[in-house]
């Protein structure tokens, strides 16, 4: 049996997430039980509770995990121009096309309506929530640094404002199936660039 270090512990914990993020994205979050994630992860339900002491802990969990590897990895630390900002939001246009992506909104939905209706929070979750808000943060004030935006709101109820227009935007695609994709997203653009007061194109463009 291998020695149960800090290193194998976490190694573990990811383990368990993995299974969880998979059962969810497959399943939904009413219809995935502990059991579920403990047979996909092939751990007993024990060693589950070592790690997590509920449900809604190893959901935000996989969700952290899904964060960081669908969409940390593989953009910039920091965004230099608009147009690298603006891709931080390209995943909406994918939505309808790609499984993945609308098995990812369905959870979040189910997650969200979950927490709406019980007392439960989780520091877990505003890390979540910190992932893409840092992320938004520093790119927001190196295009400031550089000029390519006025920021007249400041950064912080820019982040919020760009944050809901997001999740607005991908809800509305969601309700209206024959929306074209392109242009909601043109109109998310226009509007993440007038709350940002953008100043230019990053490449000098007006």
């Amino acid at each position: 049996m291998p020695r149960r270090d800090a290193q194998y512990m976490a190694s573990q914990r990811e383990m368990i997430a993995r299974a969880c993020l998979e059962c969810l994205l497959e399943s939904g979050v009413d219809k995935v039980s502990v059991r579920d994630i403990c047979k996909q992860a092939k751990v007993s339900i024990g060693a589950f509770y070592i790690h997590f002491d509920s449900m809604d802990e190893a959901i935000v969990a996989a969700a952290m995990l899904d964060a960081d590897l669908q969409h940390v990895q593989s953009m910039p630390d920091v965004a230099k121009t608009w147009d690298e900002y603006t891709g931080l939001f390209t995943d909406i246009l994918e939505l309808r096309r790609n499984e993945r992506l609308r098995r990812r909104w369905r959870m979040m939905l189910q997650f969200v309506a979950k927490l709406a209706m019980s007392e439960w929070s989780s520091r877990s979750l505003a890390e979540l929530d910190k992932i893409t808000i840092e992320a938004f943060s520093a790119s927001l004030a190196r295009l400031k640094e550089d000029g390519v935006i006025a920021l007249p709101l400041g950064i912080e109820a820019t982040v919020e404002s760009h944050i809901a227009q997001l999740v607005g935007t991908t809800y509305h695609l969601t309700i209206h199936k024959d929306a074209d994709s392109q242009s909601v997203f043109e109109n998310l653009k226009s509007g993440l660039a007038i709350t940002a007061g953008l100043i230019t194109q990053g490449n000098g463009r007006p």
